[in-house]
């Protein structure tokens, strides 16, 4: 199974060599992840390398989003004037409500691929040019071409809007894990 400092290790090594986050708050829930995976045990070998690369990738991000703020401090005192909220339940609108306020092009959605390339930010108006989205929408393809039934369950195009599931990801505490493994003992603790 899964181990905290096999994950950690690969994290620091993908990362690197970048310190771990600077806050602590991400260990709870990958300890409980890990522990979970542990005792349902249904992972397969394959499962444990999509689960491995899915939170080395989110602790990388997180690694990154630190290490970003630690040399540009100024980019936390930066406003957010009137931001927009969407909350809901899983399965209900919240995605739809997400796509409708980013066709206003007064508004500014959180798109897939920044969720998961936070840093640095896209330069302001490139949101969908910028180098890391078209890269993202080359592998849409090809996994399109690979699994086109599997993405009629549920799709996100790397330039479509998304949701914080990916940011919450970071610090271990996301719905997202959930709904990819069995997790109870995490799911109970997620919501609670």
């Amino acid at each position: 199974m899964l181990t905290f400092d096999e994950i950690v290790n690969a994290a620091r090594e993908a990362s690197g060599g970048l310190p771990d986050p600077d806050q602590d708050s991400w260990q709870e829930g990958l300890h409980i992840l890990l522990r979970d995976h542990a005792r349902v045990g249904r992972l397969t070998e394959r499962g444990m390398g999509l689960v491995k690369r899915r939170y080395v990738g989110a602790l990388v991000n997180r690694m990154q989003v630190d290490d970003f703020i630690r040399r540009h401090p100024h980019v936390v005192e930066q406003p957010i004037r009137r931001p927009v909220i969407v909350l809901g339940l899983v399965r209900t609108g919240t995605t739809m409500t997400s796509y409708l306020l980013d066709a206003d092009p007064a508004n500014r959605s959180l798109l897939r691929w920044e969720a998961t390339n936070l840093v640095p930010p896209a330069a302001p108006g490139e949101t969908r040019t910028d180098s890391r989205c078209l890269d993202e929408k080359k592998i849409d393809i090809e996994m399109i071409k690979r699994n086109p039934e599997g993405v009629k369950t549920h799709f996100e195009p790397a330039d479509g809007p998304t949701e914080c599931v990916h940011l919450v990801g970071q610090d271990f505490r996301s719905m997202m894990y959930m709904a990819i493994t069995p997790t109870p003992i995490y799911a109970d603790w997620v919501v609670h």
